[in-house]
């Protein structure tokens, strides 16, 4: 009973730190997943939730596959691909059929903030990050007067300003830019299909989709033809270390 003294301060000390815990917030999780399963700020929860309204009475499915893995099994071509991580590069083989859907017809829709050399060599595609406008914002636009807003559209909150420094001009059309003029959206005739690439990943995730400026995502995505959509999960952050 000479422990008691001692026992009693400790052990009230220790329910209320489990009370604490009980009762405090998690903390938000502010990493970049973009995966459809996540549904912190940077996942893609919602976005892969509607794309069954983006594209109305068509399959939408998800592969956790490199895109030769999928060919080798099936066919997948006429279809939109859609593909949102922090850096593309896929191997020379994945980079090959991912051209072969294309030429045949497929549309392939990228966003990330960095292309690997087997798509970034074939347009001379270069990427760049601009601090103008604050570390934490960035205001972007479109090229088509149907689409352009008369205010820039505004994104808070995140890493935005990633913009391609370097094309082929004879080859890019230019959907979208900055507020300081430099692309960040645009498009590739290859064969009989299009492939869309956007430099800013972060816009399309939950956070954004629940904002007034969710117009802007809708808009991007509305380039691509009424189909069957395969949503990629392969190339996200979080399976790099699996």
């Amino acid at each position: 009973m000479r422990n008691l003294k001692f026992i009693i301060p400790v052990t009230i000390v220790f329910v209320v730190l489990v009370i604490i815990k009980m009762f405090t917030p998690e903390p938000t999780d502010w990493s970049s997943s973009y995966s459809k399963n996540d549904k912190i700020p940077y996942g893609s929860y919602i976005l892969y939730n509607q794309l069954s309204d983006l594209f109305p009475n068509k399959k939408i499915e998800s592969t956790n596959l490199p895109f030769y893995n999928i060919t080798s099994e099936r066919k997948i071509e006429n279809k939109n691909i859609i593909i949102i991580c922090n850096q593309f590069d896929p191997d020379e083989l994945d980079a090959k059929i991912l051209k072969r859907l294309l030429e045949n017809g497929s549309d392939i829709f990228i966003a990330a903030n960095s292309i690997g050399k087997f798509i970034a060599d074939s347009v001379k595609l270069s990427t760049n990050y601009s601090f103008f406008g604050g570390f934490d914002s960035a205001y972007v636009n479109f090229s088509n007067p149907l689409l352009m807003r008369a205010d820039d559209y505004r994104f808070t909150k995140g890493n935005y300003n990633h913009y391609f420094a370097s094309f082929d001009t004879s080859k890019v059309v230019v959907l979208g830019t900055n507020n300081i003029g430099f692309a960040n959206f645009m498009k590739v005739k290859i064969g009989k299909g299009y492939l869309y690439i956007h430099s800013v990943p972060n816009i399309f995730t939950n956070y954004n989709l629940l904002k007034p400026e969710r117009e802007y995502i809708f808009k991007c995505l509305s380039y691509l033809n009424i189909r069957d959509v395969i949503w990629d999960e392969y190339y996200k952050e979080v399976n790099k270390y699996q």
